[in-house]
């Protein structure tokens, strides 16, 4: 009988135990599906930059192919001091084009490294290596 009792009880506090460590895996695995969609948000984030900067630089070589046409018809005027003017405008448009390129770089190395990342945090959900490792 006292067998019986002691093995009834714990069967009982093993339960408990066996209650708290399925709530911690809940929980790690709600971590985990927040950190995913952090990271699928920051992906968006650099990709709607990336378009506003590619939008940017088209508006660039827009306004320098503009300028070209007008100094070319400049020179043809005569009209030395409005070309200098034009040369002056398509300097600046081509400094800013340069510098929208290099920060395109770096949106596209931001989309690379958050696409990786990403890759990550699924495989790891996917294969429960973060279980494995936080024990």
């Amino acid at each position: 009988m006292k067998t019986m009792i002691g093995l009834a009880l714990m069967g009982v506090l093993g339960a408990g135990s066996l209650i708290a460590q399925d709530r911690d895996g809940w929980r790690d695995r709600q971590n985990d599906g927040q950190e995913i969609r952090s990271e699928q948000r920051d992906l968006r984030n650099d990709y709607g930059q990336r378009g506003a900067l590619k939008q940017d630089m088209r508006r660039d070589e827009r306004d320098i192919a503009r300028d070209r046409a007008q100094l070319r018809q400049e020179y043809r005027e005569g009209d030395w001091r409005a070309a200098q003017r034009l040369q002056n405008d398509i300097a600046r448009d081509r400094r800013d084009m340069r510098q929208d390129q290099n920060r395109l770089l770096g949106e596209n190395r931001d989309i690379r490294h958050d696409r990786r990342e990403l890759r990550g945090e699924r495989r790891e959900v996917r294969n429960g290596y973060r279980e494995r490792w936080e024990r």
